[in-house]
């Protein structure tokens, strides 16, 4: 019998696992100014598992809620890489904060494979200084790419909607005066 319900339970779980994936990603937004050529890669430059070869941060605070769009394109140099580079986390309060993902590709000997519909996702909570007793209540989400090889270059992008509303009008690197 618990046999049973364990499967029910899980049954009922599946189409909302597959809805969240498929909400969480959304169109780039028309505000964000996107780069369209990703810088080559440099054998000289520092590296140990994964050269980054683009780093893209634009703010957004003039909207009802303030936006953080971030963009990591990264090429894979190492066996290590292939661990490393396949597994991406993003860090979020869900208290006020949202995260959509717009970009999630693998460009391979000159091409491009968008992996949302096979990427693995999931959610869960991070409570890092539960040993202190200290709960901030931070979640991650946690996205897995199969099938990543030395010399693939992984490129996603996502917005984080929504800042700590204890800081009211301020901003971490925006300060309101007068």
């Amino acid at each position: 019998m618990k046999k049973y319900l364990f499967a029910l339970f899980v049954l009922m779980l599946l189409p909302q696992t597959a809805l969240a994936q498929k909400g969480r990603f959304a169109p780039l937004p028309g505000w964000i100014k996107p780069i369209v050529d990703i810088p080559a890669f440099d054998p000289a430059g520092h590296h140990y598992d994964q050269q980054f070869l683009l780093v893209d941060r634009q703010l957004n605070l003039v909207s009802q809620f303030p936006v953080e769009y971030k963009r990591y394109t990264s090429k894979v140099v190492s066996i290590e890489g292939v661990e490393s580079g396949s597994q991406i986390s993003i860090d979020f309060d869900p208290s006020y904060q949202s995260v959509e993902l717009h970009r999630l590709e693998v460009v391979r000997d000159g091409q491009t494979f968008d992996r949302k519909n096979t990427a693995k996702t999931a959610q869960f909570k991070r409570e890092v200084d539960l040993d202190s007793l200290l709960y901030n209540g931070d979640e991650t989400l946690h996205i897995v790419l199969n099938d990543i090889q030395v010399g693939d270059i992984i490129d996603f992008s996502y917005t984080l909607t929504g800042f700590n509303p204890v800081f009211g009008d301020n901003r971490e690197w925006y300060v309101k005066t007068g």
